[in-house]
């Protein structure tokens, strides 16, 4: 498959907001997808799965779950933080994007839906989902009113549930079932790594 290396350079152009006072910061969902969607079509180009595109193919999920997954694992461990990386998902902003214009709007949203429910159980990340578009939901939040500090709150909610039992065994499994070859032991280490960091 086609793969972009992401460079400090790329990864400083995606917009995040860092709340300090609240040891969190949020990450626009949408700007991953924008990195990754170039490869993601030329790789369905290459594989001659464009004209005929379905989410429920196998070979249309490693495609997608490989470029998604990983630029997603790229910006994580490479983000500059020491605050609780949130990922913000808009599901309206998101299929907005190049990406929506595959099948439909509505299949992409359910794809990418359940990809993050995958995702959240998979890796030690958190990723938000909100109606509103990522500058809203910041704007709100720095204003500091009922309704910013509601989905503050919300927010933080995400690193007080229960988290599923984190372990590369599962990665594994996952990794072999798509081949998602770069969803390596020692990603899966770097990924946690950070997460701990954070977290304490």
């Amino acid at each position: 498959m086609i793969t972009t290396d992401l460079n400090d350079n790329v990864i400083d152009n995606i917009k995040s907001v860092d709340y300090d006072q609240h040891n969190i910061c949020l990450i626009n969902m949408r700007d991953i997808l924008s990195l990754c969607e170039t490869d993601i079509f030329n790789d369905l180009h290459m594989f001659g799965l464009f004209d005929n595109f379905n989410y429920k193919t196998r070979d249309v999920k490693k495609i997608l779950y490989h470029h998604i997954i990983k630029t997603i694992c790229d910006v994580y461990i490479h983000q500059l933080t020491f605050n609780k990386v949130v990922l913000y998902y808009n599901e309206e902003e998101c299929t907005a994007s190049e990406l929506g214009k595959l099948g439909s709007k509505h299949r992409c949203g359910n794809f990418l839906s359940k990809t993050i429910v995958k995702i959240c159980n998979l890796l030690p990340i958190r990723i938000f989902n909100y109606q509103c578009s990522f500058s809203q939901a910041n704007s709100m939040i720095k204003n500091g009113r009922g309704e910013g500090r509601d989905l503050l709150q919300k927010i933080k909610l995400l690193f007080s549930k229960k988290s599923p039992k984190y372990d590369f065994l599962k990665v594994k499994n996952f990794s072999k079932r798509y081949d998602l070859t770069f969803l390596s032991e020692q990603t899966f280490n770097s990924f946690f790594v950070k997460y701990k960091l954070s977290i304490h």
